[in-house]
């Protein structure tokens, strides 16, 4: 009796052992960083997920694993160190630089040269005459900030500001409309056939079309023919500047008093032989 009663637990045993196994050839996929080792015929699972091996983040790069494509936040970003007379601007995580290391030439040293260093303004009236190509028919004089900053290793950066650059835009839209429709005018047609053609071709009257590519123009852009990147040096008669080291220099004579400096002779209007004094200020 105890022997029949053991062959019955057995059998169910065996039973329950058959039922519990699908009785498939597993074909192994090996465990990834969010799933566990999985058979890909009955998807049965072995295990657990490997996890993530974090590379921590860098200037360049977010944290990111380092068996995956897996990452989180965002890039560190360099932290830049001023250029020296050793070395140019250095990150002191990553090492990368940029640009040169201060110029110990004599000529970027001479104590007249220091005290030009940094950014100085200058407030003008642009004349509207200077835009020409029929622009200033539709602008007033423009009143800006001019701008220029003499760093230390020989660069001269100028930029120009406008006051009213809403009214700038407004104006530049205006003449660039006209200007569209114009030939097609000139032809015969009127500006509602000039609207039609442009809705049929690209979906936009010609003011939708012109407000949309200046809106979305970048303003560094409108305004690149504005500034300029120079070099400098400051000699026995004026401020030397060129449009680089192998160009020939111009010397501009000036004065300066703490945080005024007065540049003699400055034309806005190029087609203007007679400059006047320009004042400038101290920004920093």
């Amino acid at each position: 009796m105890k022997r029949t009663h053991l062959s019955l637990i057995l059998a169910l045993l065996t039973a329950i052992c058959l039922l519990s196994s699908c009785g498939c050839k597993h074909e192994w996929t090996a465990a990834t960083c969010t799933t566990p080792k999985t058979c890909s015929l009955c998807n049965e699972i072995e295990g657990e997920a490997l996890g993530h091996n974090w590379l921590d983040a860098t200037c360049t790069a977010p944290k990111s694993c380092k068996n995956c494509d897996a990452t989180e936040g965002s890039a560190l970003g360099h932290n830049w160190q001023e250029a020296t007379t050793e070395a140019p601007t250095t990150c002191d995580r990553c090492k990368v630089t940029e640009g040169s290391k201060i110029n110990v030439d004599p000529r970027f040293t001479t104590a007249s040269t220091k005290e030009l260093y940094g950014v100085w303004s200058s407030d003008v009236v642009i004349p509207s005459e200077m835009l020409q190509m029929g622009l200033e028919e539709y602008f007033d004089d423009l009143d800006a900030t001019l701008t220029m900053e003499f760093t230390k290793t020989g660069d001269l950066l100028c930029n120009i500001e406008l006051h009213d650059y809403d009214g700038f835009l407004n104006a530049l839209k205006s003449y660039t409309i006209d200007t569209m429709y114009t030939p097609y005018l000139d032809q015969g047609f009127t500006k509602e056939d000039v609207d039609a053609y442009m809705v049929e071709t690209i979906g936009l009257t010609v003011e939708e079309y012109v407000n949309e590519i200046i809106d979305n123009t970048d303003k560094d852009e409108l305004f690149a023919g504005f500034k300029s990147e120079e070099v400098y040096y400051v000699g026995q008669n004026g401020i030397y500047s060129a449009m680089s080291w192998m160009d020939e220099f111009e010397p501009s004579e000036y004065t300066l008093d703490g945080d005024t400096l007065i540049i003699d002779e400055v034309t806005l209007d190029e087609d203007d032989e007679d400059g006047e004094p320009l004042v400038w200020t101290k920004v920093k």
